[in-house]
């Protein structure tokens, strides 16, 4: 690998939200301040399976909901090795949708009685942050 890693930057929102718009922007400033980024947006429609995601979402076929679950997953997967590739060339992506958006899907669309949440803790940690050679280290200490 020559040079320095890209960036892997997403974003995520509802419809409508302004997240396309927002990342072209990113993308136009990096490139503008001599960084090199691309814009990436999920799911990837251009591919076999987004062929399938678009047609569920633009309701031409009816898929069972796991289904759609795992082909937005396998969606984000089959990209995988050119945004490595990407990064690995110093390439910054900005994406439009990541995987939080399959789990806000999955999430509205596959609720089930037996997997409806009664409880939800969150857990703070108090995070110190330390550089060891070239590493970055994350010390967890106190719950």
């Amino acid at each position: 690998m020559a040079g320095k890693r890209g960036a892997l930057i997403v974003l995520e929102g509802v419809d409508r939200a302004g997240k396309t718009t927002q990342c072209s922007k990113l993308v136009q400033a990096l490139q503008q301040s001599g960084r090199p980024a691309e814009m990436m947006r999920f799911p990837d429609r251009t591919t076999t399976i987004g062929q399938l995601i678009g047609a569920y979402l633009e309701n031409k076929s009816d898929l069972e909901d796991h289904t759609v679950h795992l082909l937005f997953s396998a969606n984000r997967w089959e990209m995988v090795p050119l945004m490595k590739k990407k990064l690995e060339q110093g390439i910054t992506l900005v994406v439009d949708r990541y995987a939080f958006s399959g789990v806000a899907f999955t999430s509205a669309n596959m609720c089930s009685p037996y997997f409806i949440l009664g409880l939800v803790l969150f857990i703070v940690l108090e995070i110190r942050i330390q550089k060891v050679n070239s590493w970055i280290v994350f010390i967890f200490t106190k719950l």
